[in-house]
Formats: C-alpha cells, sequence, structure tokens
C-alpha cells in the first residue's frame, strides 16, 4: 500500500505540469534594527503569490498569502490576501468563482469571502453577476 501510494505522489506532480502552467512569486523582506527599548529586532516580511492557469474551462487557483513576523519579538501577523478557484467559460455563457476573492463591482474594491456567478457571454446584450459572500 505504501509503494502504491508513493509512486501516485511521484506521478502526480507530472500529471499537473502537462495540465496546468504553475506560478510562484516570492519575496522577502527583512532588516536589523533597534527597538524603541535599544534592543535588536529583525523583521520579517514574506510574500507569496502562487496559483494554478490554463486548467479547462478557462480556470485558475490563485493564493496569495503575507506572513510578518518579528524576531527576538513577540509580534506575529498572517494575511491570506486570496484563494480562488475560478472558472471563466462553462459552456459558452457561465462563469464563476469561489473563495476568498477580490470583488470589484463599481469604483470599490471588496474582499469576501463566497461565491460569484456571471451569466451572459461576450456577445449578449445583457448578462448578469450574483455574488454573495462574507466581508473581510
Amino acid at each position: 500500500m505504501k509503494k502504491l501510494l508513493l509512486i501516485a505522489l511521484l506521478l502526480l506532480p507530472s500529471l499537473t505540469v502537462h495540465s496546468a502552467s504553475y506560478y510562484v512569486d516570492t519575496r522577502l523582506l527583512t532588516q536589523v534594527r533597534q527597538n524603541s527599548l535599544s534592543e535588536r529586532e529583525v523583521p520579517f516580511e514574506a510574500y507569496m503569490d502562487t496559483g494554478l492557469s490554463e486548467l479547462p474551462n478557462k480556470g485558475s487557483f490563485d493564493v496569495s498569502l503575507m506572513n510578518n513576523k518579528i524576531f527576538n519579538g513577540s509580534y506575529e501577523q498572517f494575511n491570506l490576501y486570496q484563494a480562488a478557484f475560478k472558472m471563466q467559460d462553462i459552456g459558452g455563457a457561465f462563469g464563476f468563482s469561489a473563495g476568498r476573492q477580490f470583488f470589484s463591482p463599481s469604483f470599490h474594491a471588496y474582499l469576501m469571502d463566497g461565491l460569484t456567478t456571471k451569466i451572459g457571454a461576450e456577445d449578449w446584450p445583457v448578462a448578469v453577476t450574483f455574488f454573495g459572500g462574507v466581508p473581510r
């Protein structure tokens, strides 16, 4: 059983690579400084943007996050900005996205945990978008 699981895990990345494009963008910002008590501290900010694109039906899966920690201190902050799965062309007229995502219906941008659905194609005179979720 363990050998079968190992073989499946070894084959899984090769199957994923052929079916989609994977991207990773990471950034690390740090410095050594003295705080207001003249103690040395090392703030550490790590950003990561990763995901899969070119999935069937113009699908994608995107994750964006940030981790902020001060070594020699007690501060740590983690933010998950986005973790959304999207499919934009199902049957030529339907699309949806689900997860933590940015939503911009007009001049404002919102971050929400929820679902967005769109009915309508580019050549249709009217397209309808429904959304629902919990604002963050």
